[in-house]
């Protein structure tokens, strides 16, 4: 669980503060001092992570001593992107939502005229690490009979560029290249016959992470290795 603070509301009614939907007590029950209560109005509700996170899942307890039926119609979302939802005539005990969203603020927004409630938020993830850069070389033809490189670190389908680095840092090569977005591959020398590709045949997104690219069919994305990135 990821820590949440500086919370904030709409409004407080009847001493339902906002922290007490992160101050870890998951009593379900108003009365027990441990859910938040906005005025009448279309409410919101809000806390940050203590830094930039990669937030998978957020799970929301409702009120069940009563007035479950207030929270049927809201809306979830991290630094203002939509991360889930929920409209519907039935009511829920403890709701979880798939987010996989980057951001620090999340925020819970009903979306009609009521009491907006709230006995626990928990947030699932991991602190956000930022990319590092590689020294980008070039895209290169490879080829079954000539290939490229001569040690084949692994394949993985969770492969990035950080960790075929980290494969090739291990085995002290000078060179890392990635190919078909989850194979990695080690060497000293990287310009052999096969020749140089366009930039744009090395654009297979990694398995391990969608948002950078890990070379093509039987291209590869050739690095520098860089041994302060661990």
């Amino acid at each position: 669980i990821l820590p949440l603070s500086r919370c904030s509301q709409s409004s407080v009614g009847w001493n339902g503060v906002c922290s007490k939907a992160i101050d870890g007590n998951t009593n379900q029950n108003y009365w027990g001092h441990s859910c938040t209560h906005t005025k009448l109005e279309s409410g919101w509700w809000m806390a940050k992570t203590q830094k930039l996170a990669h937030i998978k899942e957020i799970k929301i307890f409702n009120r069940l001593d009563c007035c479950s039926n207030r929270l049927t119609n809201f809306v979830v979302t991290v630094d203002g992107h939509v991360c889930g939802s929920y409209n519907s005539r039935g009511v829920f005990k403890v709701k979880t939502f798939r987010c996989n969203k980057v951001g620090k603020v999340v925020m819970i927004r009903s979306r009609k005229r009521t009491y907006l409630t709230l006995c626990e938020v928990q947030v699932f993830g991991d602190y956000f690490k930022k990319r590092p850069k590689f020294k980008y070389l070039g895209c290169f033809y490879d080829s079954k009979e000539y290939p490229q490189f001569s040690i084949k670190a692994a394949s993985s389908r969770k492969m990035t560029q950080r960790k075929c680095n980290r494969f090739c840092k291990s085995r002290g090569t000078t060179y890392f290249a990635v190919q078909s977005g989850s194979r990695c591959f080690c060497g000293e020398n990287y310009i052999y016959g096969n020749g140089e590709a366009e930039d744009g045949d090395c654009n297979v997104p990694c398995s391990g992470d969608s948002g950078i690219k890990c070379g093509g069919k039987m291209r590869n994305a050739v690095f520098e290795v860089d041994k302060n990135v661990s």
